[in-house]
């Protein structure tokens, strides 16, 4: 017979909590439990303490440390339900209250109910009771909730509220500013994001997001094509050892991105192939590194070595799907690029008959095919097809694209004597 552990633990929890008399044996169980990391053990032992309780501040301890090592074990649902028991004593000063408040929403947040708990979350970073530290975390959360949400103005006014509160946590301030620089991107108001960015420098934060604030200045002065100025601050992410790999990874992505924007493709080349002498790459690194090899060996024409790293992109695996989209078009355009362009139109077509990508990729995929259709391989009436296709969508530079090729083919006598 299999007999559960799970079963075993409570027989084991109830023989050893009538061995210890009262609340204090149970309480002081857990948190030895908790220390030790056995949050099972620790949950059991406090659910104990709660019922041993005398007092509503031993009840609400022991509930308390309940939901924490709940919210350990990812038990979203149970640690929000012994929250709101919480919430239902008598009597709970409002001190308490708020800390089961923002328990609660920070549990959901943590089981990606975001969304769901926006309308709470910007009621609690509002309510002048809540600790500064409090309002100032959930004001970081309910304005990137109403950013994703692409509702910029209200997240703005929100990652606002912990601006004039004292004593914030620099972590929280460093998030906000880098959600707003975020958010004035957004808004293509270059002076709005390089002023957040640069303010996000002000604090001193954790290493991650220090390095965060480092890539997002330096991403910043790259929309102000000040490239010297972000080659700097990229090259100080680059050069310190202590700060994640992933900002590091990334920090190197753009300084290839500013070599190519430079047509300094050797020196872009240089870059990529120094993210793959990191240790401990994820796929996720790899891929950005052989993305911006293949990229700009087509830049400079050199399709066997862009053959190469696109073949090694290939080897990799759970990539989101825009570098999934990416490697796939870049082979298409080493094909093209070789004229091989019947291969090349076979290639573009698998990435459209290919579900998850956005919508402007699809409908750039259709010019593309259009164009080799009708200036490669003299075929107006296919060209048409997938210019038409490209028109559709809701890209407006591809729209006008389409659109004007598709009344070149509409007025010419000949079609087939279009050149690029």
């Amino acid at each position: 017979m299999k007999i559960l552990y799970s079963t075993v633990l409570a027989v084991c929890l109830t023989a050893s909590l009538c061995a210890s008399e009262n609340y204090q044996a149970a309480y002081e169980a857990g948190q030895k439990a908790s220390q030790e990391q056995k949050f099972e053990e620790a949950v059991q032992y406090f659910g104990e303490a709660e019922k041993l309780g005398g007092t509503a501040v031993e009840k609400y301890n022991a509930m308390m440390n309940k939901v924490t090592n709940l919210y350990h074990l990812q038990r979203w649902n149970d640690a929000v339900i012994t929250c709101q028991q919480v919430l239902t004593m008598p009597d709970l000063p409002t001190p308490q209250a708020n800390e089961a408040k923002y328990a609660m929403v920070i549990t959901y947040i943590r089981g990606n109910k975001r969304k769901e708990v926006l309308p709470l979350l910007l009621t609690l970073a509002n309510d002048s009771s809540m600790s500064p530290n409090q309002r100032a975390d959930l004001a970081v959360n309910a304005g990137d909730e109403l950013r994703s949400q692409g509702k910029i103005d209200e997240a703005i006014t929100v990652y606002k509220i912990p601006e004039l509160l004292p004593d914030i946590n620099p972590n929280y301030m460093v998030q906000i500013n880098l959600g707003l620089s975020y958010c004035y991107q957004s808004q293509q108001d270059y002076a709005g994001e390089l002023k957040y960015a640069q303010r996000a420098l002000n604090y001193k934060a954790d290493e991650t997001l220090a390095a965060a604030a480092m890539l997002r200045l330096g991403e910043a002065y790259m929309a102000g094509k000040l490239f010297d100025d972000a080659a700097k601050v990229l090259q100080n992410l680059i050069n310190d050892a202590e700060k994640p790999l992933h900002y590091r990874v990334m920090a190197l992505n753009n300084i290839g991105s500013i070599q190519n924007t430079l047509k300094k493709y050797d020196e872009a080349i240089a870059a990529y192939q120094s993210i793959l002498k990191m240790p401990n790459l994820s796929d996720f690194h790899k891929g950005i590194a052989y993305m911006g090899l293949t990229y700009n060996y087509l830049a400079l024409k050199k399709y066997a070595e862009a053959n190469a790293a696109a073949e090694k992109s290939k080897e990799l695996k759970e990539l989101p799907p825009w570098m999934i989209f990416s490697i796939g078009y870049n082979q298409a355009m080493i094909l093209e690029g070789t004229q091989r362009f019947q291969e090349a139109v076979v290639a573009y077509s698998r990435l459209l008959a290919s579900p998850g990508f956005a919508q402007a990729q699809y409908d750039q995929i259709n010019l593309v095919i259009g164009n080799i259709y009708l200036y490669r391989l003299k075929d107006p009436t296919k060209a048409k097809e997938f210019y038409q296709q490209a028109a559709a969508g809701n890209t407006d530079w591809i729209k006008k694209h389409a659109d004007a090729a598709l009344d070149k083919i509409k007025k010419a006598e000949n079609p087939t004597q279009f050149r690029q």
